[in-house]
């Protein structure tokens, strides 16, 4: 069983009375913050870091799609935009070149 945080402070001030001042702050370093079962090990830390790399590549991914798509679409409203514009550039001008020519 896990000493609360209660037990930890009564075992440091018996180990100051017994012992002295360096004693008992090595046996506090020594025990865990919380109890055992609840730190994380490195095993945990790997998956964890396994994880939030497959998150993050499904994120790229998520994102190269939507930049594609929006050049996608940027690209063809332009190629839009500009054949409009050049096709009224030439009724444009084909109608002052056959004024002209009258």
């Amino acid at each position: 069983m896990a000493p609360g945080e209660h037990a930890r402070l009564t075992l440091y001030r018996w180990m100051r009375e017994t012992a002295d001042d360096d004693k008992a702050e090595a046996l506090m370093a020594s025990l865990p913050p919380t109890s055992w079962p609840d730190l994380a090990t490195k095993h945990d830390l790997a998956q964890e870091v396994a994880l939030i790399r497959q998150e993050l590549a499904l994120v790229e991914e998520r994102m190269k799609a939507t930049i594609h798509q929006a050049l996608r679409d940027q690209t063809k409203t332009y190629i839009a935009w500009t054949s409009g514009l050049t096709a009224i550039l030439v009724a444009t001008f084909t109608a002052i070149t056959t004024i002209a020519v009258r």
